[in-house]
């Protein structure tokens, strides 16, 4: 039940942060719940698509003769796209069906996704891009309704 609230918050926390983006209110950085611990989450890329990156440190225990010690910590990168509509979480195994989903217009990437350049680790310089051809899609449209 918990994990269910902490998602459910966080949803609503980013729609409310991206619609604010959208108008010009919003600062670099945002404090969501992941697994019901908050995290900051700042901004990699900004536009009609966004990518948003936290970190969150968890603890390595080890058992040694019978009490508990932390050995060290491990960071743990997560990811999250968002348009005005919705945020999801972005990981290697669902990056390739989310791409479709938030950059709709691009069949040409989509036939690439998975391949050398277009792999999950390669996701920000998708959404830039994409964010990128949009902008000059509409540059394009308001010169030619120009004429």
């Amino acid at each position: 039940m918990k994990n269910k609230w902490s998602f459910i918050f966080l949803v609503c926390f980013s729609f409310c942060f991206v619609q604010s983006s959208v108008f010009g209110y919003s600062s670099d950085t945002l404090v969501v719940y992941v697994d019901g611990k908050q995290a900051p989450v700042l901004t990699v890329q900004k536009g009609v698509v966004s990518l948003y990156a936290t970190s969150i440190q968890e603890a390595v225990v080890q058992e040694i003769h019978g009490n508990l010690y932390t050995t060290n910590t491990i960071e743990t990168k997560r990811f999250f796209i968002s348009n005005e509509l919705s945020t999801e979480e972005i990981t290697p195994s669902n990056y390739k069906s989310l791409i479709i989903k938030y950059l709709p217009n691009a069949p040409y990437l989509h036939k690439k996704l998975g391949k050398l350049g277009f792999r999950y680790e390669n996701v920000s310089q998708m959404i830039e891009f994409y964010n990128k051809f949009r902008v000059n899609e509409q540059n394009n449209r308001i010169v030619h309704s120009d004429k």
